[in-house]
């Protein structure tokens, strides 16, 4: 594990692998360590980058609100800090929103990009599922917001079928899980992240993928993301939000595909 520093934070990121660099930026509330599945495959190909967001995992919680601006300039300090001039990126749920922002700050920084299961724009579906994850976090903490984060996550074909391994990344997320008010700071700044007027001005090699089954962030927000990024693909593959994990090869196949394209 490598440290920096990015403004008031204290950043955790790990470099794996050869070839081209690759930065991979992780979700809301989840660390590096749920690219476990994608980094055997990626690292033959490409020097992986992996970070923990400000608030999580082996990075620090600095004090006052956070901003998805601020998590960007944490992506760009990372990638500096590896001396990387120029990166593909792979950025999945809260992780995309921070590409798009990295994307938008430093456009000449990312040679492709791959935004999985995430969103441009406010929008009324993310606001309420936001409001019932407080509701249950208020009412029964962070084993019930885990817990039912996995319905959230995994369809219920692969609850049934993989219960084990649904119950093992449950564990995971309980033993990485934040202090509730740093959740809460991370969840405002991606609540705010709106930048659907401003992707057109992009010239960047874009894919984006959904799963089909996403509850979480449907494939209608992906549609619309798609649509706002001049020439971006769209990719639909089976699973819900976690599909990264829950159909992981066909995941690690359609982004290696596009990565080793550009």
């Amino acid at each position: 594990m490598h440290t920096l520093r990015s403004g008031d934070a204290t950043i955790a990121y790990d470099v794996d692998g050869d070839g081209d660099p690759l930065l991979l930026i992780m979700g809301l509330a989840a660390d590096r360590r749920m690219w476990m599945l994608q980094l055997p495959v990626l690292t033959p190909h490409f020097r992986c980058i992996t970070f923990d967001n400000r608030g999580i995992g082996d990075s620090t919680a600095p004090p006052g609100p956070f901003s998805m601006e601020q998590m960007a300039a944490d992506a760009l300090a990372v990638l500096d800090e590896a001396q990387v001039e120029r990166a593909h990126v792979l950025a999945i749920s809260m992780g995309g929103a921070v590409a798009q922002h990295l994307a938008l700050k430093a456009p000449e920084r990312i040679r492709s990009m791959v935004l999985a299961s995430t969103w441009c724009s406010k929008n009324p579906y993310t606001q309420r599922m936001s409001d019932v994850g407080r509701m249950i976090m208020e009412a029964g903490g962070q084993a019930a917001i885990t817990r039912a984060s996995m319905l959230w996550l995994f369809t219920p074909k692969f609850i049934l079928e993989r219960s084990a391994f649904v119950q093992q990344i449950e564990q995971m997320a309980l033993e990485f899980a934040t202090h509730p008010e740093v959740f809460e700071r991370q969840l405002e700044a991606l609540l705010e992240h709106d930048v659907r007027d401003q992707l057109a001005r992009l010239d960047i090699p874009t894919r984006v993928m959904c799963g089909r089954r996403d509850i979480m962030v449907p494939p209608e927000l992906s549609e619309e993301l798609s649509a706002a990024i001049p020439g971006a693909d769209l990719k639909l593959l089976d699973g819900g939000h976690a599909y990264n994990l829950e159909e992981f090869d066909a995941f690690n196949k359609t982004v290696l595909e596009f990565l080793t394209q550009h």
